[in-house]
Order: structure tokens, then sequence, then C-alpha cells
């Protein structure tokens, strides 16, 4: 899922500016695979293990200091921006997510950009970790 610039993203308590995109991507990190004895191809499978990685890129207009630190676990909340189709307001939030990457870069235009990424939790192992809340 990608939304291009959301209204307003939060960790935590700690409002995250001038960001120009929110994804969410999920990931196999276990599968299950099997062939079947008629030929070469799989039969089945099924993916009973995964993996929700979360990136946040943003402007970086001022030079202070970067207050989001590895490790750091919050929720994360933001509210996508609203389209002529959008009658209702949407949320998405996940209530646990933890800061694994922290990444800058600078264009020869002096522009600089950051890259944070978390992994979203799970509250139980079960449910989704990504929860959209409409209004």
């Amino acid at each position: 899922m990608i939304w291009l610039n959301p209204e307003s993203v939060a960790f935590g308590t700690l409002e995250i500016g001038e960001v120009e995109s929110v994804v969410v991507d999920r990931e196999a990190v276990l599968t299950a695979e099997e062939f079947g004895d008629a030929g070469p191809f799989m039969v089945f499978a099924d993916v009973p293990k995964c993996r929700v990685r979360v990136r946040v890129a943003r402007r970086v207009q001022d030079p202070s200091p970067n207050t989001l630190r590895l490790g750091e676990k919050a929720s994360l909340v933001f509210t996508p921006s609203r389209n002529a189709s959008s009658a209702s307001r949407l949320s998405v939030i996940m209530s646990n997510a933890v800061v694994i990457s922290i990444v800058h870069t600078v264009a020869r235009s002096g522009a600089s950009k950051q890259v944070v990424e978390f992994l979203a939790l799970s509250s139980d192992g079960a449910k989704d970790p990504v929860i959209e809340i409409v209004k």
C-alpha cells in the first residue's frame, strides 16, 4: 500500500512533518511449498509467517537533530490525504511499530530526504498489525 503526501504522521507523541509518502510492504518470512508427483510445478503454497515493513519518506528542511532512535517502539498513526472521492475520514494505525532504519540522502540540488523504516508488530501474533479506521 502506498499513500502519497499524508496529512499527518505521528510516531508516539512525535509529529513527523514534511512526509512525502508512507509505504506498507508485506513479505513472507517463511513459506510452505509442495510439489505434486505429476510434474515439475508447485501444487500448494502458503505463507505461515510474514513481516510488515513501513517506510516513511520525508523532506528534511531544517538542521534539527533527529529525535527518532533505532529500536524505539511506539504507535505509528497517519491520516492519508483526502481526494475527490473520499467522503469519509481514514486513519491508519499500527499500535506497535519499531524503528529499524533511518537513512538520509542529499541530492545535487541540496534537497535532503530522510527515510525511516519500521517493523509493525501484531498485538498477539494473529491480528494484522495495520488497522484502517474510517471515521
